[in-house]
């Protein structure tokens, strides 16, 4: 009975980010923009999603309501935006208050922000902090997110993002255009910057001491940020080089915390990360080893070989070579990673490994199902574990 206010509130939030979604994509084509931000809103609707359904099974976990948050913030500046380029550019005077939109639009990415790379990596996964030592840090960092809000919201002018419009601020009580003006503003800057460690200093401290199922938890987390973090550091490498930005791969990428984070807080196919890392790092280093083996290929070739730079010969010869490289290194690096990243796994595979080699020298039954059932145990830890032996016939 007592989660039905949270269960009615979660999904009240996801209606009305869902809501607010709608109508910032119909101001979006009034504007007669090109859609370009439909898919940050069904990122932040995923957020929002998996934050509700979180909040529904553990309305104690404040993760779920943290990405509730996450979601009807990036969602209510979208709209925030829209609707003040609406008011002021695209049909001015059409709609009422719109300096209120402007305003959100100083401070709204501010909250967004800490929720979600400070508040989400110091209270994951359980929603409390690591240990009550923790306390004045956390007061810290809730101290220099209200003191940069207040600042945001009181500043001189306000502007609105893509454009150079800007308007002065109603209730602009400070002398500042932007919160990072001053020595005050310095100071704010240098106090979120240590936020940021204070969080990730707690997510490592909490990962040491972790043991069993919330071990498991911070490993989805780490791996979700880490193919984060790589992924768009690849997707600007490829924007910098003059190939383009790979637009779906960010929609792809930006989805990995929230759905990593949800499915680690509700326990589906918990204990499966271990084999998922091992595979992701196996496959991301064999394909980085057969792509710079298959150019340098193609340069070695194209150097000894006396015929066209891009003839079909020397193509045809390193796609072959890496076709018959591919089997022998991958399972070479598969064994490499899961010794690193999967042991249990490893060490399975050594023990029925030296127990295949023992059965073929190892003539007496009794020995063979002393050893058979310690494999089993090793193996796949059974809380019981009995085998039966027909008897033979006799002559």
């Amino acid at each position: 009975m007592a989660k039905r206010p949270s269960v009615a509130l979660a999904w009240a939030l996801l209606g009305l980010a869902c809501s607010m979604g709608l109508f910032s994509l119909e101001l979006s084509r009034r504007n007669g923009e090109d859609l370009s931000d439909a898919s940050l809103i069904l990122v932040q609707l995923l957020f929002a999603a998996l934050g509700a359904l979180v909040a529904t099974r553990q309305p104690k976990n404040a993760v779920g309501w943290i990405f509730m948050a996450i979601g009807l913030l990036s969602i209510g500046g979208s709209l925030a935006e829209q609707y003040a380029t609406l008011a002021y550019l695209t049909d001015p005077g059409s709609l009422v208050a719109p300096w209120v939109a402007l305003w959100i639009g100083e401070w709204y990415w501010i909250v967004w922000l800490y929720l979600t790379f400070v508040f989400t990596a110091l209270l994951f996964p359980v929603g409390q902090l690591p240990s009550p030592r923790w306390r004045p840090a956390f007061a810290l960092i809730c101290f220099a997110l209200a003191a940069i809000v207040v600042m945001a919201g009181l500043e001189r002018e306000l502007n609105l993002p893509r454009s150079n419009f800007s308007i002065e601020n109603p209730i602009g009580l400070l002398p500042i255009n932007d919160v990072e003006e001053g020595l005050l503003g310095g100071l704010l800057v240098l106090v979120s910057a240590a936020s940021i460690l204070i969080a990730l200093t707690a997510l490592v401290v909490r990962f040491v001491r972790a043991r069993g199922e919330e071990r498991q938890q911070l490993k989805w987390f780490t791996f979700a940020g880490s193919m984060l973090i790589v992924g768009f550091v690849a997707n600007s490498f490829l924007d910098a080089l003059g190939v383009g930005r790979v637009e779906p791969a960010d929609l792809v990428l930006f989805s990995l915390v929230p759905i990593a984070v949800g499915m680690s807080i509700l326990r589906y196919r918990l204990y499966d990360i271990d084999r998922i890392i091992s595979r992701t790092v196996a496959y991301g280093l064999l394909s980085a080893l057969l792509a710079g083996g298959y150019l340098l290929a193609v340069l070695i070739l194209q150097s000894l070989v006396p015929v066209a730079d891009d003839s079909p010969l020397i193509v045809a010869i390193s796609t072959l070579a890496v076709v018959a490289a591919f089997g022998p290194l991958h399972t070479r690096i598969q064994r490499i990673v899961e010794r690193r990243f999967n042991r249990s796994r490893y060490d399975s595979a050594q023990t029925i490994e030296s127990f295949g080699v023992h059965l073929r020298r190892e003539v007496d039954l009794e020995s063979l199902s002393l050893q058979l059932v310690g494999v089993v145990e090793q193996t796949m830890h059974p809380s019981h574990v009995s085998l039966w032996l027909r008897s033979g016939r006799s002559e």
